[in-house]
């Protein structure tokens, strides 16, 4: 099967994860990577590993504006609904916090959020494609790490080891109730 019919098979998320690898295994040059569905947040920065650190318990939060590459017709101005859920096991547990139609992309959170615990989030937009209902993908990100031993940019990895994540969605860590 050709490359084109392979990318044909596979959804949007996997095309990227799939164009990624390729990328960086031909490459051999680039030991990390980061892929993502759906909006990319600013704030809280994403990281390769862990999650990232806020330092109030009503963080702002921030994504990339929704800009579709090429409508197809009479689109309307998007709004955007966030998520976020207590982290039970490294994974999304109970969700404590759900805003709708928020108009610009980024969101102070109104409730404080507990002291010392670790939270998964997420964003999607939502939009009007020829008067009929269209969301995103709600955000997430896997992150992929080569490793190289004694490779040089432009030689095939031979038996180095990819390693990867599975789809996530972004998390961040409350300060601790002394702060």
């Amino acid at each position: 099967m050709a490359s084109k019919e392979i990318l044909n098979t596979l959804g949007r998320t996997w095309q990227a994860t799939w164009l990624c690898l390729s990328l960086l295994t031909v490459a051999g040059c680039v030991k990390d990577a980061a892929v993502f569905s759906g909006l990319k947040p600013d704030h809280p920065p994403p990281l390769m590993a862990g999650c990232s650190t806020v330092t109030v318990f009503q963080p702002a939060l921030r994504w990339q504006a929704f800009s579709p590459a090429e409508p197809e017709g009479s689109l309307s101005e998007a709004t955007y609904e966030v998520r976020i859920w207590a982290a039970a096991h490294d994974a999304p547990g109970q969700l404590v916090y759900a805003r709708e139609g928020l108009p610009e992309p980024s969101h102070k959170v109104q409730d404080p959020l507990p002291p010392s615990t670790t939270f998964f989030w997420s964003v999607r937009a939502r939009f009007l494609l020829n008067g009929s209902p269209r969301v995103t993908d709600w955000g997430q990100q896997l992150a992929i790490s080569i490793q190289v031993r004694n490779s040089k940019p432009g030689e095939w990895l031979g038996h180095d080891l990819i390693e990867h994540q599975y789809y996530r969605y972004y998390c961040f860590q409350t300060p601790g109730a002394a702060q």
